[in-house]
């Protein structure tokens, strides 16, 4: 069914008014007026002029650049450095920060970290991971050795902890990898034995971006973490093992996601 929009934005308009979320005023009028009155991004956008105070339901000619040459300069620029932050898009593509936030919205857009990686692997490196797993995925299953694991490693925690760079990327980008950042001279050495292969990554989200003055302040930031979890974490972590292993193999010994 074809309907004008005034309609349509004096629907949502109501809805907004009523304190209806956009996602859920875009259903109830395409369930009166059809699927292609109005889809959920739309809505958000007119919900977005309505908290700024703009309630008119015509489209207001606009000044500056059209949406589609918006949207195409800001892909270009993000494609040639997605870290960059709102102020400094906003400059290059010639607009204001909150166009851009606007926009980046209806592209899709967020702004997540990127991963680091302790070192580049190189194709012996991989080959290794690769026979490791097999190894220990057959051993596994001829007879379970979760129960049996035991590790061990070291890792260097930083009085000041670097934070990640950031990245504009899709639900469908793959998030970048990128170096770890040269070494705080100001740290000490953390030593652990069990089975907790899997709490370094969970020790890197509790310590990043903070800052310490001095080793009593780092030891009980370390006394805090190791306080937190439950047995649970643990349990789970372990179990996760097998799955992993075979993450490694899909990926010919390569780094993956989560």
């Amino acid at each position: 069914m074809d309907i004008s929009k005034e309609p349509v934005w004096g629907c949502l308009r109501y809805d907004f008014k009523v304190g209806l979320l956009a996602a859920a005023s875009s259903h109830r009028i395409c369930q009166a007026f059809g699927d292609s009155a109005v889809n959920e991004r739309t809505a958000r956008y007119r919900f977005q002029k309505f908290r700024s105070r703009d309630l008119s339901l015509c489209d207001k000619a606009r000044k500056g650049r059209p949406r589609p040459l918006v949207d195409e300069a800001l892909q270009a620029v993000i494609e040639g450095d997605s870290s960059q932050k709102y102020s400094e898009l906003a400059r290059q593509v010639n607009t204001s920060s909150e166009t851009v936030k606007l926009h980046l919205h209806l592209l899709g857009k967020t702004y997540r970290p990127s991963k680091w990686i302790p070192h580049t692997l190189l194709e012996v490196h991989k080959q290794q991971r690769v026979t490791d797993c097999l190894s220990l995925l057959s051993r596994h299953r001829s007879a379970s050795i979760l129960n049996r694991v035991l590790t061990s490693d070291e890792k260097w925690v930083l009085y000041d902890t670097p934070k990640h760079s950031k990245h504009w990327l899709s639900p469908q980008d793959t998030v970048p990898h990128s170096a770890r950042p040269p070494m705080n001279p100001l740290k000490i050495m953390l030593y652990v034995w069990g089975t907790y292969y899997h709490l370094f990554h969970s020790l890197d989200n509790h310590l990043r971006g903070k800052s310490f003055t001095n080793e009593a302040d780092v030891r009980q930031a370390l006394t805090d973490f190791f306080a937190s979890p439950n047995p649970e974490f643990y349990r789970k972590g372990i179990e996760q093992l097998e799955t992993r292993w075979k993450k490694v193999l899909d990926v010919d010994g390569d780094y993956f996601e989560k």
